[in-house]
């Protein structure tokens, strides 16, 4: 299991992020007495990460203290909310009867009563989206989806390294594996009965790296 020090390096150069700032003491503290107790894993994302301005330039909506406090329709009965789908199609959150575990699993719904399993952990959920939330603020991308072939993604897997993480059920999408050739690029292989792919570098250089293994591979949607 990835420790929470060993994600937030890891996407660092994502982001481009030299250091990353958390939230106000005072907002976690809100969020202890709001609901009682939280995982010292969110408590610790909250307190050196969470507010880090290029983690929010991105597709779907993080949801922080502070928007907790000032929204109550972000409030649910059972869960407490992490991510937003940007069109409100979806939500990720913990289960409020889990939320006295240290690292708990991370599901995710439609706001209703038809919740899934997304992470295992709270850290594979974390890991995984700020993976998949990276290539929205890349200045470098494939600058749309594409559909792979069964074997075309068997030949991604093969040729690429695989970060340690998967994301189920986001979007009706069954997994979502993130793979990568250096250290400021990330290739987002969904599995939604037919493959899918969407990529993205950092920098241009990482970019130029990545072409090769990708030239000819998929169809844009």
């Amino acid at each position: 299991m990835q420790s929470l020090k060993n994600v937030l390096e890891t996407v660092k150069p994502l982001y481009n992020v030299k250091e990353f700032v958390g939230c106000e003491q005072q907002e976690v503290t809100y969020m202890q007495e709001l609901f009682g107790t939280l995982p010292p894993l969110l408590k610790e994302f909250y307190a050196t990460a969470a507010a880090t301005e290029q983690l929010h330039k991105i597709q779907d909506c993080w949801i922080l203290p502070k928007d907790l406090k000032k929204h109550k329709t972000l409030h649910h009965n059972d869960y407490f909310l992490l991510l937003n789908e940007n069109q409100g199609a979806c939500c990720a959150g913990i289960r409020k009867e889990d939320l006295q575990m240290e690292n708990p699993p991370v599901y995710v719904g439609d706001w209703k009563n038809d919740w899934k399993l997304c992470a295992p952990t709270f850290t594979e959920f974390l890991f995984g989206f700020l993976l998949y939330e990276s290539v929205f603020s890349m200045d470098f991308d494939g600058e749309e989806f594409f559909c792979l072939t069964d074997q075309e993604a068997e030949y991604l897997k093969s040729n690429l390294q695989e970060y340690p993480c998967c994301i189920q059920n986001w979007m009706d999408i069954e997994s979502i594996r993130f793979l990568h050739c250096a250290k400021s690029d990330v290739v987002v292989l969904m599995d939604c009965g037919e493959y899918q792919m969407l990529y993205g570098a950092a920098t241009e250089q990482d970019f130029e790296t990545l072409q090769p293994i990708l030239q000819g591979i998929g169809e844009p949607m």
